[in-house]
C-alpha cells in the first residue's frame, strides 16, 4: 500500500506539471518577448552612406538622438560625411553610427564616455578651426562609463591602426584639402630612395611653399624628408612611385603629415582634389569641409584603388534624349596652360 501511494503521489505531481507547463506556453509567447523583436528593427538602407560596412547590417528606429523616422534619420546623418571623410579620428564613424544606426537590441546600447571623448578630442579642434562647434547632443558626459555595458573604442583593441597614420590616408576631397590647409607645403615627388629614416624624392612639381626657407628646401633637383613610422618607410620601399606628400617645415627639416600615392589617373576623387588646389580659399568652411553640404561619396583608404570605368574607342556619346551622336566632335581643352594639367 505505501508503494501505491507513493506512485499515486508523483503522479498526480507530473500531472499538475504538464498541464502548468502547457498554460503557460499557451498564455505567453517568449519569441513575441525578445529583446529583438519588441524592437522595431530595419535593415541598413543603402543610401544611409555614413554607415556602410560598420559590422551589422539591422538598426533600431528610432535611433539614439530621438530621430522617429527613417527619413529623418537619412537627412540628419548625411550632414556628418564630411567629418567622417576627413578622418580626424580612427573611431568617427563607429561613435556616429552608434548613434544614428544603433544596433537592434533592448535596451539600446550607447557609446561609451570613453568612445566619445577620443573622437572629440580629434575632432573638436578641426571643426572649431572650420567655424562648427561640438554639438550638445554630442556631448560626452551624457555617455555611460565604460563599467557598464556600453560601445568601446576600436583603437583599445587594435591600437596598430594608428601607427601608419601619415601614410594610411583616405582619398577624399575633404581629407586632402583639410591636409592642404594645415600643411606650410604641398609637393608631388618620386621615391628614389629610403635609408634609415630618410626619404629622397626627385622633384617633379610644388604646390605649395609657405615661407622663403620652404621654397628653398625644394630648389635641389632631390629634397629629403624625415619619416620616423617604421611601417610607412617600409611600404614605400616597395612601391617607389610618385607621391603626394604634405607636412610642415621647422626650417631646416620637412616632415610628412600627409602620404598619398599620385592617383590623378585613376581617382576621380584625387584628380578634383589636385584641381581644387588651385582656387581652395582656406578660410572659407564651404570650401574645405561643411557639415551642411554633404558628399554621397564614402571615404576609400588609399590601399584600395579606386578605378574610373575606361571608354571604348568606339564608344558613341549619347544625348540626353537617349539618341547618339556619333559625328559629336570632342570638347577641347580650354585651358591653355599645359602645366596645368594634372594627369602627368
Amino acid at each position: 500500500m505505501l508503494l501505491v501511494s507513493v506512485w499515486l503521489a508523483f503522479a498526480v505531481v507530473g500531472l499538475l506539471c504538464r498541464v502548468t507547463a502547457s498554460y503557460i506556453s499557451s498564455t505567453y509567447d517568449w519569441d513575441s518577448r525578445s529583446s529583438v523583436d519588441q524592437v522595431p528593427c530595419i535593415s541598413i538602407p543603402t543610401n544611409l552612406s555614413l554607415c556602410q560596412n560598420i559590422g551589422y547590417n539591422q538598426m533600431r528606429v528610432p535611433d539614439l538622438l530621438e530621430h522617429d523616422s527613417l527619413g529623418e534619420i537619412l537627412e540628419q546623418s548625411s550632414s556628418w560625411i564630411p567629418l567622417l571623410n576627413v578622418r580626424c579620428h580612427q573611431d568617427t564613424q563607429r561613435f556616429l553610427c552608434s548613434l544614428f544606426t544603433p544596433v537592434c537590441v533592448d535596451p539600446p546600447i550607447s557609446p561609451c564616455r570613453s568612445l566619445c571623448e577620443k573622437v572629440k578630442s580629434g575632432c573638436e579642434s578641426r571643426m572649431k578651426m572650420y567655424g562648427f562647434p561640438w554639438p550638445e547632443m554630442f556631448a560626452c558626459d551624457h555617455f555611460p562609463q565604460d563599467n557598464d555595458m556600453c560601445i568601446t573604442s576600436e583603437m583599445a583593441s587594435n591600437p596598430s591602426e594608428e601607427k601608419c597614420k601619415i601614410c594610411e590616408q583616405v582619398n577624399t576631397v575633404e581629407n586632402i584639402l583639410d591636409h592642404y590647409c594645415q600643411s606650410n607645403f604641398a609637393v608631388r615627388g618620386k621615391l628614389r630612395k629610403v635609408q634609415h629614416y630618410q626619404l629622397t624624392f626627385k622633384k617633379v612639381k610644388l604646390f605649395k611653399a609657405n615661407t622663403a626657407s620652404t621654397k628653398e628646401a625644394f630648389k635641389n633637383e632631390f629634397f629629403h624628408l624625415n619619416l620616423i613610422e617604421d611601417c610607412c618607410r617600409e611600404r614605400m620601399r616597395e612601391n617607389r612611385s610618385s607621391y603626394f606628400i604634405m607636412g610642415t617645415h621647422d626650417g631646416t627639416q620637412l616632415h610628412p603629415t600627409f602620404i598619398m600615392l599620385w592617383e590623378a589617373k585613376r581617382s576621380k576623387s584625387f584628380k578634383k582634389s589636385i584641381r581644387m588646389l588651385r582656387t581652395v580659399n582656406c578660410t572659407n568652411p564651404s570650401t574645405v569641409i561643411d557639415p551642411k553640404k554633404a558628399t554621397s561619396r564614402s571615404p576609400v583608404p588609399i590601399h584600395s584603388t579606386v578605378f574610373s570605368r575606361p571608354k571604348h574607342k568606339n564608344q558613341t556619346e549619347t544625348r540626353k534624349g537617349g539618341r547618339r551622336n556619333k559625328n559629336r566632335k570632342p570638347k577641347k581643352n580650354k585651358n591653355p596652360n599645359p602645366d596645368a594639367n594634372v594627369n602627368n
